[in-house]
């Protein structure tokens, strides 16, 4: 809402979109995290349903994971109704058949996945590393406090450690060939500059 009229910012589509699976039949929202049903969604059998979790990152919506059960089958309808609290997300299935013909069934699942990084440009280098990283002038100061030392080993075996881990301005700074992602030509790079190394 902007001096009184309400404006559209995005719109949330499924990046598997299909005819018919009823995606945003329910919503849920809390702060910058969505999960939205698509109960007629057939990836496990037609209407098994599925949902999605998206988040917003610096003012644009991404789908990060899409959510089904192992125990999916073919018109459980997961994704029919969508509660959002925290990071704390139930999916229900309203036809599944567990406990007998239709007796339902609801699903948890803790949705706190890291904020991954954008590339809108599609060049395959997170938005946060286009350019030059490096601003504070000294190649492997990760915690940018003037010096390299264990502080900023530590961070850079954080980068190092994942792909949930791999975004932000530490990774950024830990990215020392500039090729947009924390690997080990980059901590080959910091074992020269770290003292001692």
């Amino acid at each position: 809402e902007v001096a009184g009229v309400w404006q559209q910012v995005a719109k949330l589509t499924a990046e598997d979109a299909a005819s018919n699976d009823l995606f945003g039949g329910s919503v849920s929202l809390n702060g910058d995290t969505a999960v939205i049903g698509a109960s007629l969604d057939d990836d496990d059998g037609t209407s098994s349903g599925s949902a999605y979790v998206f988040r917003e990152v610096a003012g644009v919506w991404q789908q990060l994971a899409k959510l089904t059960v192992a125990d999916a089958a073919a018109g459980d309808n997961f994704g029919y109704s969508v509660a959002l609290s925290g990071d704390t997300a139930v999916i229900g299935a309203w036809n599944d058949d567990d406990g007998g013909s239709s007796s339902g069934s609801a699903y948890v699942f803790d949705v706190s996945i890291s904020p991954t990084s954008l590339d809108v440009n599609g060049n395959g280098i997170p938005d946060e590393c286009e350019g030059d990283c490096n601003t504070n002038g000294v190649p492997g100061d990760i915690d940018i406090d003037g010096d390299i030392d264990l502080n900023d080993y530590a961070a850079f075996e954080t980068c190092l450690g994942g792909p949930n881990v791999s975004s932000g301005t530490a990774c950024c700074l830990s990215d020392l060939d500039g090729d947009g992602d924390t690997d080990l030509a980059d901590f080959s790079l910091f074992q020269i500059v770290l003292p001692g190394g």
